[in-house]
């Protein structure tokens, strides 16, 4: 059994202690940057054809409005954009299923996550193009091909407690400090409270998040 972790940065961290997909976010980083320097540059247009509707050069504001603001260039990008991005997440998958091997692939599941609190307003940005389903259909896919079962379970705070003595810990960027057991990898520790997590019989995948949060706490006393 693998636990999983999947996330921005790196797109898969296991119990096992490995990553896959390390260039996933230098890959949406760079779209995002291109998005913003497009929509600067779009803004500063569109600032300019209101001003020559305010002036009464209509004819100005009009090859403003018809020459940069299409939508084909931006759709042609859109569309190599994710087809590199979704190519990468299935090479990655790929390298994962090869090299762990796993009879059952154990998953947190995001519909039962707060989209609001699970990640900052960048990150949604970068991640709104794949994680709301892309790649969890994909795991999904190549499970079912393999014969490999498929598990999800409640996440509530995999990634904010330590996978050795449960206490809770603070995650910074990519490291995981946890008073007790002292730091390591943020990613890899939460993939381990994952596979942990499927045989915790007081949290099943439907308790509340404040529920798991006291569950928790209880066991700390």
């Amino acid at each position: 059994m693998v636990g999983i972790d999947k996330g921005h940065r790196t797109l898969i961290a296991t119990s096992s202690g490995n990553l896959y997909g390390e260039k996933l976010n230098h890959l949406l980083n760079k779209e995002t940057e291109r998005l913003n320097e497009k929509n600067k540059v779009r803004s500063q247009y569109w600032a300019l054809a209101k001003k020559y509707e305010k002036e009464g050069n209509d004819q100005k504001a009009q090859n403003i409005w018809k020459h940069n603001f299409g939508k084909k260039k931006y759709n042609v990008q859109k569309e190599r954009h994710d087809a590199t991005v979704k190519s990468y997440i299935n090479f990655s998958l790929n390298q994962f299923f090869q090299q762990e091997k796993p009879s059952e692939v154990i998953s947190e599941d995001l519909s039962f996550v707060n989209w609001k609190d699970k990640f900052p307003k960048h990150v949604k940005r970068k991640l709104s193009r794949w994680i709301k389903g892309y790649v969890r259909e994909r795991i999904e896919f190549k499970c079912e091909a393999g014969g490999i079962t498929y598990t999800v379970v409640n996440a509530a705070y995999t990634s904010q407690t330590c996978h050795r003595c449960g206490s809770f810990g603070k995650r910074t960027g990519e490291v995981f400090d946890c008073e007790t057991c002292g730091h390591g990898h943020a990613d890899i520790n939460a993939g381990k409270n994952i596979k942990k997590r499927k045989e915790d019989s007081e949290i099943n995948l439907y308790t509340p998040y404040n529920e798991v949060k006291k569950i928790l706490e209880k066991r700390q006393i």
